[in-house]
């Protein structure tokens, strides 16, 4: 069996990280891509308890452009989990993005 890519994001309240990888049989990996760009996604959440619309906006295009990267590097897989603020907005959050990515679901 040939080698998976998969890429695994990690959706913080001010960063979002993205580490792309290839897996072999054996469970050994090599690291493709290690992505990190600080969205701020959660600027205000503190004080309103919800995540605003300029956050949510540059965490949008961030996620965005490591899909174009995973599209680029054939990632057949994207696991992504999320800090604790996206549950403060409805379920329709980053569904732009989400909807073009190949997907597993996943708990954090």
């Amino acid at each position: 069996m040939s080698p998976r890519r998969c890429a695994f994001i990690d959706i913080g309240t001010n960063a979002i990280l993205c580490l792309i990888v290839e897996i072999r049989d054996t469970g050994r990996f090599r690291v493709l891509d290690d992505l990190a760009e600080i969205p701020r996604l959660g600027e205000g959440v503190d004080k309103t308890r919800r995540i605003g619309a300029a956050g949510e906006r540059r965490s949008i295009e961030v996620l965005e452009s490591y899909l174009s990267q995973c599209r680029n590097l054939g990632v057949e897989e994207i696991i992504a989990v999320g800090t604790s603020a996206l549950p403060k907005r409805p379920p329709t959050s980053f569904s732009s993005a989400s909807q073009e990515a190949p997907q597993k679901p996943s708990a954090s």
